[in-house]
């Protein structure tokens, strides 16, 4: 299906930033952000939020790290619920 010319979509501009604090050799206490606008709020006014997610990682061995973190969504319209994220990064 081949879209119509000038037929709006949905786009957003999207900024994510993290910090991480080591407390021990194996672990790290870090904070995630997230802010989300959508470049035409007529068309798309549910791209519009702002995310924080603090989080806990711990080294399970010289590769691997599992971590878990609390997205919270913060301001007046709180379009996305929190969350709980559970990852495992394995580097290979």
């Amino acid at each position: 299906c081949k879209e119509r010319f000038g037929e709006e979509f949905k786009r957003f501009g999207q900024l994510n930033a993290a910090f991480s604090f080591g407390i021990t050799e194996s672990s790290r206490v870090f904070l995630e952000g997230q802010v989300r606008k959508p470049w035409n709020k007529t068309i798309d006014a549910y791209h519009d939020f702002v995310m924080i997610a603090p989080g806990f990682s711990y080294s399970t061995d010289t590769m691997g790290t599992l971590g878990v973190s609390l997205g919270v969504s913060v301001g007046e319209k709180r379009q996305y619920d929190n969350t709980v994220r559970l990852n495992y990064f394995y580097f290979f």
